[in-house]
């Protein structure tokens, strides 16, 4: 065993549930290994790609052995925990109930919680991340006692790819001609292909146009028929192990209010944003409102022409994406990670002070 010590991490990922989860996860899975530490998970994924991420990140990958977020499923973590030695839980998911939390707070072992949220009668955390833009002290008040906040994009979680790349320098063109699209691990209502229809409308259109294929994408048909359809150079491709890399190329991105905004900030890579699920909407409108993207809206009221307008008129003004780039690296330093772990560490030696 490590210094550190062991870390377990329980986060699940799938088509309708996506791969958000378990990705920033990751991250934080990278940086506990590189500050000494180990790390088991215990997912219910069936993507392969992601699954074998996860294992070269870990000392044990499991799955879980009941019904994933059921009562069994928190005893059978604890007692994992338990076994093993871990100094603390990260637990990761919408489906994990008050009762799952309480399950696994009153067993003893410090846990980390994420939410996007702020919407659960009650929190059982010894450390409660939400990692994002509008993420405020009112949206948890007494629902989570005793716990330790972690609020804000000052906690973003970039994988280790990203780690090398603070401050790194970003030129705006005058036009931008080289779009990234993304729509997350899964896009269960393919979105991406909306946004590939789009760009046939645009009266200038970008030179190149790399879209990201997420791993758990069941779309890959359609989306090469809406490619042969655009008439615009786009290449269909599956998210590397380096993102940073592809966002270093990007003029511009269209992107799914998930995690990768932190990435695309971060990276200072201006970017428009479409709201894919309901609690995107907050965060989409946050992100906005600092001026670090534009926010498109609710996916399924817009019409391909509504992006391709949009994306028109951004990729024009390189005055609003420099504007953009600038408040996106002030919105994500890309310190996240350490603050993370170092708030760990201050938990668990508390714990063995007290």
């Amino acid at each position: 065993m490590s210094a550190a010590g062991l870390l377990l991490i329980r986060a699940d990922a799938g088509t309708q549930m996506g791969t958000g989860h378990v990705m920033r996860c990751l991250a934080l899975a990278q940086h506990w290994r590189d500050a000494g530490g180990e790390v088991m998970f215990v997912t219910a994924c069936d993507t392969p790609a992601l699954l074998e991420r996860l294992n070269a990140e870990s000392s044990a990958l499991l799955e879980p052995g009941a019904d994933p977020a059921s009562e069994a499923d928190a005893l059978d973590l604890v007692r994992l925990a338990r076994r093993h030695g871990a100094v603390l839980i990260a637990l990761d998911g919408y489906h994990f109930s008050p009762d799952y939390q309480r399950a696994v707070k009153t067993a003893g072992i410090p846990l980390l919680l994420f939410d996007d949220e702020g919407n659960r009668p009650d929190y059982f955390a010894d450390l409660l991340l939400n990692q994002n833009a509008h993420a405020r002290q009112e949206l948890y008040g007494e629902r989570a006692r005793g716990a330790r906040l972690l609020l804000g994009t000052q906690y973003a979680l970039l994988r280790r790819e990203f780690s090398s790349r603070v401050g790194e320098p970003r030129s705006i063109p005058t036009q931008a001609d080289k779009l990234l699209i993304t729509m997350g691990g899964s896009d269960p209502d393919n979105v991406m292909e909306k946004t590939i229809r789009a760009l046939s409308a645009c009266r200038t259109k970008p030179s190149e146009v790399r879209a990201l294929v997420g791993a758990a994408n069941p779309h890959r048909q359609s989306l090469e028929a809406a490619v042969a359809d655009s008439g615009v150079a786009v290449k269909l491709e599956e998210p590397t192990e380096d993102m940073a890399e592809i966002m270093a190329w990007a003029d511009f991105a269209l992107t799914g209010a998930g995690t990768t905004l932190w990435e695309l900030a971060f990276m200072g890579v201006p970017f428009a944003m479409l709201e894919l699920v309901d609690h995107q909407r907050k965060v989409a409108a946050a992100v906005d409102a600092q001026g670090a993207g534009v926010n498109l809206g609710w996916h399924a009221s817009l019409t391909p022409p509504d992006v391709a307008g949009a994306l028109q008129t951004l990729l024009h003004d390189a005055g609003r994406r420099r504007a953009m780039s600038e408040a996106g690296r002030r919105l994500v330093d890309g310190l996240g990670p350490a603050r993370v772990v170092t708030a760990i560490w201050e938990l668990i030696h508390s714990g063995l002070r007290a």
